[in-house]
């Protein structure tokens, strides 16, 4: 007559057994699934802030993606609401303009212009004391990505896989070449900012093509596609990075590749998934990947000095001050670490997505938000 009651009971306890381990279990998934704690040490400062005017959360071009750029009094800056601004360094606005689309790429500059495109197709022409326009030149498709200029000529690359010169005086078309390639109908929004170096032109694709053109004649010098025929996205879309004879560059593919610069072959491959820009400290090169972690590779070998799963979203590009490598979340952090060996320095809740990439200077850094806000960064 017992027996039920004890195999009844028998099963209650292992039932209570089972969800105290699960229940724990949980616990420390959660706990792992936290954005790392820093040491506690008080190395980066927000100096100020200042809002800018966006589209707003409901519309197509949220987050505001557009990096700032600085020269040597002045950060300038675009929004998605298609506002564009000329700020002091101390926070104050210099001037404002509306250019009538929404801007998504980070503007480059010279002596006296700034230049940027448009969602509309337009590429246009500032007065960098003024704001007032010069010229605006139609290129028929979305300009997101930064364009480059040596002294005659401006190089832009469009979502339409246009690479075009123009002169910078007038915005007229010297020449205009489109790079043949395969792209599926949904690709990571966004094209690789293009790199003049020594009279080439070099430029990344949807398709995972890296292509490198001349800059007088926009004929080709050499290309090269790493990827492979499986499915996902292949989408390179940050910039390359150039170190004396060697040539470095990501894709969402799943790749860091080091590269001969004059030639194109490929020196070395590894392993990452990344559309961010690779930036570089000693003999060091630092990548954000498409899980939310940060790596460390030898610059020479590939092998990876460290690496830190965030746990925050999305992360912006990582950014150099001092001897730390900041890198912000698509969650609101702005996390620091050691350059050297990984180890979080410091972790701020600034309550503000960075996914664009940081402009800085000696101990200096701007990042626009996805809201729309400059903040303006100190490291001690």
């Amino acid at each position: 007559m017992m027996k039920p009651f004890f195999y009844f009971t028998g099963i209650l306890f292992l039932l209570f057994i089972f969800s105290s381990n699960s229940a724990l279990a949980k616990k420390e998934d959660e706990e792992k699934a936290k954005p790392p704690k820093g040491a506690g040490k008080n190395i980066v400062s927000i100096d100020w802030t200042r809002s800018l005017k966006t589209s707003g959360s409901k519309k197509r071009y949220y987050p505001d993606m557009a990096s700032p750029v600085l020269d040597d009094s002045h950060l300038y800056v675009g929004t998605h609401g298609g506002r564009f601004y000329s700020i002091t360094k101390d926070g104050k606005e210099a001037w404002e303009t509306n250019l009538g689309g929404a801007v998504a790429s980070q503007a480059h500059l010279d002596a006296q212009t700034v230049y940027l495109g448009n969602n509309k197709g337009f590429v246009i022409a500032l007065d960098k004391a003024t704001g007032k326009e010069k010229w605006r030149t139609y290129v028929e498709n979305e300009v997101l990505a930064q364009s480059v200029s040596d002294e005659n000529f401006l190089y832009v690359v469009t979502t339409g896989r246009d690479l075009l010169a123009l002169n910078k005086n007038t915005g007229e078309i010297q020449w205009q070449k489109n790079v043949r390639g395969f792209e599926k109908k949904i690709t990571m929004r966004g094209n690789a900012s293009l790199v003049l170096h020594n009279g080439k032109i070099y430029a990344g694709f949807a398709d995972g093509t890296l292509v490198v053109v001349s800059a007088g004649s926009g004929n080709l010098v050499w290309d090269i596609n790493l990827t492979n025929e499986s499915g996902g996205f292949k989408d390179v879309d940050a910039r390359v990075f150039i170190d004396g004879a060697n040539l470095y560059f990501v894709s969402y593919a799943g790749f860091l590749a080091k590269l001969d610069l004059a030639s194109g072959q490929l020196l070395w491959k590894k392993e990452i998934h990344s559309g961010n820009e690779i930036v570089s400290n000693g003999n060091l090169l630092f990548v954000s990947n498409f899980e939310g972690g940060v790596v460390a590779f030898n610059k020479q070998t590939g092998i990876r000095a460290w690496e830190i799963s965030m746990n925050a979203g999305s992360l912006s590009s990582p950014f150099i001050l001092g001897d730390y490598v900041l890198v912000g979340s698509q969650r609101g952090h702005l996390f620091v670490f050691e350059a050297a060996t990984g180890k979080v320095a410091q972790t701020l809740r600034v309550g503000a997505s960075f996914l664009s990439e940081a402009a800085t200077e000696k101990n200096h850094a701007y990042l626009l938000s996805g809201a729309g806000k400059i903040y303006s960064l100190t490291v001690r």
